[in-house]
């Protein structure tokens, strides 16, 4: 028998997730929905609205069946609860940045050499962090310290995006905040006399 085709494959991705977040993240709604609460708390009526702008007519209640969903895999959670005019409205945030986009197609062109730099400056680190978590975990399988060390690179990667936001919120709240002052002084800095003496 002949070979027609013989296709050597390179692993060039780790996916990490587990099956109870893959699940949930399967209906577009509840990954629409992640990513909304990203950074801000949104009750059920409000995200409902979201998701019609979106194109998805969605009722109340399957919403709010969309919303246990998530909240059962631990998604998103109730971030806070405030009295209303028809009782307690519950308000829904979340702790995981979903990045819902596709790679271009021509990625590996676009970055390979990125890729390989940065995968020469990480050898060590991860070597380290595999070493703590295969030690620390030595009756479970390799591939269990893999997805460890995925989380623990994920968690630190997740930790300097979001510093660096927040730093960057930072610097454009002062230049606006400066912008503001100038402004309503005249284009004087602050302190400065006015008059002719």
């Amino acid at each position: 028998m002949a070979t027609l085709m013989d296709k050597k494959i390179q692993v060039n991705r780790t996916i990490a997730i587990a099956c109870k977040h893959a699940k949930a993240l399967e209906d577009q709604v509840r990954s629409e929905i992640v990513t909304m609460l990203y950074n801000q708390e949104l009750s059920a009526e409000q995200i409902g609205e979201a998701i019609n702008k979106m194109g998805f007519k969605k009722t109340l209640s399957t919403l709010r069946h969309h919303l246990r969903i998530l909240k059962n895999a631990g998604l998103i959670e109730v971030v806070k609860i405030a009295e209303s005019n028809r009782g307690l409205t519950q308000y829904y945030g979340t702790s995981t940045r979903m990045l819902n986009f596709e790679a271009p197609e021509n990625f590996e062109s676009m970055y390979s050499n990125v890729v390989n730099s940065t995968a020469k400056k990480l050898e060590d680190t991860l070597g380290e962090v595999l070493t703590n978590v295969a030690e620390s975990n030595s009756k479970h399988t390799d591939e269990y310290s893999l997805y460890l060390v995925m989380e623990v690179m994920n968690r630190s990667m997740t930790k300097v995006f979001e510093q660096s936001r927040q730093r960057g919120s930072k610097k454009k709240t002062v230049a606006k905040t400066t912008r503001e002052k100038n402004s309503s002084t005249g284009g004087r800095k602050t302190g400065e006399k006015t008059g002719n003496g």
